[in-house]
């Protein structure tokens, strides 16, 4: 029956429509096609909700077969008309067969790109293996290693030359914020490649495709290149601060900020390393070794003081740990209740202890190059009076010194402050500072050539000393007197004032010394008659003015130039620290002669104990080293024993003594800092 035949049937009636095989056989098409969908959707849910992975090549993640096993448990829960009807299967398997098809070229697609994405980090991963191996290499390195690259994941994978170059691209951007990457990031932009298929390819950085990325790379990599100038600047003048502070040269008293151009910083290349920071800087890592040092050899704290001490002072720096703990007390005391703290107590016993022994042996160092304030050395000052001037024990000395510096609380106390600071004005100013004033209380010389300098310093004093509890008007005026006397430092008879920095006692010699050799050269172009009668004034920095003390208010003298210009005649404190080398290495050559001298000595006793000693007293080795022993003059030459075996002789008879003594001499003499001269 053809399909025409059946239709008339079901129209005259002689068949019913659910009769009709055609109709049947569509319907149940569309059934197999609506089962089909059910299983397609099922499929295509798994893989949006990430249950299947079409990218994934593990085993069982081929999606042919996925699909193949859900057709046959589909089948297994189906009616058996179902599976009996050719149309239902043919509608089933049409709808399964088309998304196999549609899911197969997604698998195979996505699959391709996880693949391609590998391979991407791949070569990502190359190339940063390359950077790190080329870090501090020379661009011809950096470029070679940068082609291999190429040469091999472009032969051995499936990616192009534009893959290769976006991944490279996306390194160059993160290495060029790199300060260890950036210069080689800047020779790989320049660098040409080789592709694939051998042909050679433009560079990076001259592609038209990665304009705007190169630039990015470009401007970063300037950034980057511009710190890491002013970083390497800024570590090699710490390098430099740090030498000099070792060698004690007494360079960091002139040393001045730093200035210099970078050459990445196209807007404003002009460039100043700050002295104070870098100062700091290299403090800061040399107090670090000096504790890592004291740990690791056990040092006591005072060896350790010493060491600091030494280094410190010698090239007037600050060391932020003293100027800390001498800091703390002070402000503590400014409340009276601080002063019950046994804890806070003790602490500041310690610092004024520190400050004392500190203060005794440079004074300018404390007053002026820990910086401390007014209020600080105000206290200081008091209990060093009160410990060393009244013989106070330090917890009276502590209560004496929180007291002069703490503000009365009531006018009263305020106004006899007052009156008391008036009557120590009057008394120190009705005193002749040019000979009573010595002989009130003599100091190291008759009389002073700068007495209203003086007068001041002691007036300053005294006033403080008024503050403490019970002291008089003549107790104030006279340990001030002594304290003035102690840290004034005295050139030729010139009291030298602490308006600026002060050379320490210790250089007293040098700097007269020097003041003898200007005289010799300028003395008469200055009209200055003789040699004592020079002086020095601090200008700052460890620089001092050449000053005639004989006239009043000190006249400043002048020198020349290397040029031969007239400049103001000055000494320096690396001046002063260069003579003081020399006669510390004089010294010590002097004291290597005399240990030279005492050690040859002992050798020619223990040469004649051996000549007076007979043979069968001593020892086989010690009867060899007798019969060693060059012969005196005019004695007979004595003949080695038979069968005895000659020793060399020692070192100190093989090279005289006298060669070594001449071979050190040469070595410890510096020269003259300032004429060059050995």
């Amino acid at each position: 029956m053809t399909r025409d035949e059946a239709i008339e049937r079901v129209q005259n009636g002689t068949m019913p429509n659910f009769a009709d095989p055609y109709a049947k056989g569509l319907v149940e098409g569309n059934a197999g096609q609506a089962y089909g969908e059910r299983l397609v959707l099922g499929i295509q849910d798994q893989i949006a909700a990430g249950k299947i992975d079409l990218s994934s090549r593990e085993p069982g993640t081929n999606i042919e077969d996925i699909l193949t096993k859900a057709a046959n448990d589909e089948l297994q829960n189906m009616p058996q008309w179902f599976q009996a009807s050719k149309h239902a299967m043919a509608g089933f398997q049409k709808r399964v067969e088309g998304a196999r098809d549609a899911l197969m070229k997604a698998q195979m697609e996505q699959r391709q790109a996880r693949f391609n994405r590998e391979m991407e980090g791949v070569a990502f991963d190359q190339f940063n293996k390359m950077f790190d191996a080329s870090a501090g290499q020379p661009p011809e390195a950096v470029q070679q290693k940068l082609r291999g690259v190429y040469l091999d994941i472009g032969n051995n994978t499936f990616l192009r030359n534009d893959q290769l170059d976006q991944q490279l691209m996306n390194v160059l951007r993160n290495r060029a914020a790199d300060p260890n990457s950036v210069e080689t990031v800047v020779h790989a932009l320049g660098v040409d490649r080789v592709g694939r298929d051998g042909e050679k390819v433009p560079a990076l950085g001259q592609n038209p495709r990665f304009a705007a990325d190169v630039q990015q790379i470009r401007d970063i990599a300037r950034n980057t290149l511009t710190r890491k100038y002013d970083d390497t600047v800024e570590q090699q003048a710490v390098a430099n601060v740090k030498s000099a502070m070792e060698r004690q040269d007494g360079s960091l008293w002139t040393m001045g900020n730093a200035t210099y151009k970078n050459p990445y910083d196209r807007a404003s290349p002009d460039r100043s390393v700050s002295l104070d920071k870098v100062k700091e800087k290299a403090v800061n890592d040399w107090l670090t070794w000096s504790q890592q040092t004291a740990e690791s050899r056990r040092e006591s704290p005072d060896n350790r003081f010493e060491r600091e001490w030494s280094v410190l002072t010698a090239n007037n720096i600050a060391n932020p740990v003293w100027k800390e703990m001498l800091s703390g007390p002070p402000k503590a005391f400014a409340n009276p209740q601080a002063l019950t703290n046994p804890a806070t107590r003790q602490a500041a016993i310690a610092a004024g202890e520190q400050f004392m022994r500190m203060n005794e042996r440079n004074h300018p160092y404390v007053k002026n190059t820990l910086g401390l304030d007014k209020n600080t050395l105000d206290y200081y000052q008091v209990y060093d009076a009160a410990r060393q001037q009244l013989g106070k024990t330090p917890d009276e000395a502590l209560d004496m010194a929180a007291a002069a510096i703490r503000t009365p609380d009531n006018e009263n106390d305020l106004a006899v402050r007052a009156q008391r600071a008036k009557d120590v004005e009057a008394k120190v100013k009705s005193m002749d500072f040019s000979t009573s004033f010595w002989s009130y209380l003599p100091f190291v010389n008759s009389d002073a050539k700068n007495a209203g300098a003086v007068q001041k310093r002691v007036l300053d004093v005294a006033t403080l000393y008024t503050r403490i509890p019970g002291m008089s008007l003549d107790d104030a005026v006279k340990t001030a007197v002594e304290t003035v006397q102690k840290r004034s430092t005295y050139i030729n008879g010139h009291v030298v004032t602490d308006n600026g920095w002060l050379p320490p006692k210790q250089f007293t010699g040098n700097i007269e010394a020097a003041l003898g050799d200007f005289h010799k050269q300028y003395g008469a172009s200055n009209n200055v008659a003789k040699a004592t009668d020079l002086s020095i004034e601090p200008m700052g920095g460890g620089v001092f003015r050449i000053i005639d003390a004989a006239t009043e208010g000190g006249r400043p003298l002048y020198a020349k130039d290397a040029k031969g210009n007239v400049v103001p005649a000055t000494i320096t404190m690396p001046m002063l620290l260069g003579m003081q080398k020399q006669k510390d290495n004089a010294d010590a050559a002097a004291r290597m002669d005399a240990q030279i001298k005492t050690r040859d000595a002992a050798v020619e006793v223990e040469k004649e104990r051996l000549r007076g000693t007979p043979d069968r007293l001593l020892s086989p080795a010690k009867r060899e080293e007798k019969a060693a022993l060059p012969n005196k003059p005019n004695e007979p030459l004595r003949l080695a024993p038979v069968g005895a075996i000659a020793t060399p002789r020692s070192v100190t008879e093989a090279v005289p003594p006298k060669a070594f003594e001449d071979l050190f001499k040469k070595l410890l003499n510096p020269g003259n800092p300032r004429t060059g001269g050995r």
